[in-house]
């Protein structure tokens, strides 16, 4: 039989259809859309539960990932291939409650809004629990050895110099506008210094008619994201000292140093698990991705493989 003769229009659900059709064999079983289908079908209902009743939502998911989902289906028929070799199975038991786990307790009817049999979903979570079992046999299981004592203490040096300590400069500023503000900045700045007010004080002492002051909010900004102008200033201060006023034609400024607060990374025993994480992570993706790709190169399932008999242009889905 040629592929494209395996050729029939199935309406699911209302106004969406699918232009079912042999996409590739596979270790002698035939690949087909509606097995791409399925997958997807299961993927948007654990992503959008409400939404398995709109043939357009349906139809974009469809359209945007089918070739993704492909590639998966792909990947899960040589797995089952694998496992099947290695005698590797997961019990009817587990099926049954990954069933009630996925779909609830009215099991048969959340399956049929998504126009699947409960055979077909039995057998299609049987593979995904195969899938899984194997992942973790093969994969995972290497990538958790993998992750060494001196390679966790590696990456936590890295992250370290790449996260140096940080200061942030705790400051706040009052601002003086009006006719003759640099006079009253400058006396502003006498009472703390001559008669120690309080910064937080000056705007009280130093009111006069057609003089405007306003005090900022506390801000607490990183050392390199400082104003060079303000810096500059803010490095000649103590900790709750004001600097003189800083005047320009309109405003003038005093600025009050309140602490520099200085942040260390978190110490290796915070990070440990947070590293060992992310390195277990890694590893598995590598060996995952290795995995795939040794059992596609065993079944001589190749890019050119797949560019011979799927045509760039199929779109196997339409709605009307």
């Amino acid at each position: 039989m040629q592929f494209d003769e395996f050729s029939f229009e199935q309406n699911y659900p209302q106004n969406l259809f699918v232009n079912n059709r042999i996409l590739l064999k596979l270790n002698g079983k035939v690949i087909t859309v509606m097995d791409v289908v399925r997958k997807m079908d299961l993927l948007f209902y654990q992503q959008y539960p409400t939404l398995t009743d709109s043939p357009v939502a349906r139809y974009q998911f469809y359209t945007s990932g089918w070739r993704t989902v492909l590639g998966a289906v792909i990947d899960d028929n040589l797995i089952m291939a694998d496992a099947e070799e290695k005698k590797i199975t997961v019990n009817d038991g587990e099926v049954r409650e990954e069933l009630e786990q996925v779909f609830g307790p009215d099991v048969v009817f959340n399956i049929d809004k998504l126009s699947m049999t409960l055979e077909e979903a039995f057998e299609l979570l049987k593979m995904e629990l195969t899938v899984q079992k194997m992942t973790s046999i093969m994969v995972r299981s290497k990538a958790m050895t993998e992750v060494y004592p001196i390679l966790m203490k590696k990456r936590y040096e890295k992250v370290r110099s790449e996260n140096p300590p940080l200061n942030y400069w705790v400051y706040r500023v009052l601002s003086i506008r009006g006719q003759d503000h640099e006079k009253v900045a400058q006396y502003a700045y006498q009472l703390m210094t001559e008669q120690g007010l309080a910064f937080e004080d000056l705007a009280q002492a130093v009111q006069e008619e057609g003089i405007e002051l306003a005090y900022s909010e506390e801000f607490r900004q990183k050392e390199q994201d400082l104003s060079l102008s303000y810096r500059a200033v803010l490095e000649t201060l103590s900790a709750g000292v004001a600097s003189v006023p800083i005047s320009s034609q309109k405003v003038s400024r005093l600025l009050c140093l309140k602490s520099i607060e200085r942040v260390d990374p978190p110490a290796f025993k915070e990070m440990e698990e947070e590293i060992k994480r992310e390195l277990t992570q890694e590893a598995f993706l590598r060996y995952n991705k290795e995995y795939r790709q040794k059992l596609r190169k065993l079944y001589g399932v190749t890019d050119d493989y797949l560019s011979s008999v799927i045509p760039n242009d199929l779109q196997p889905f339409t709605l009307r």
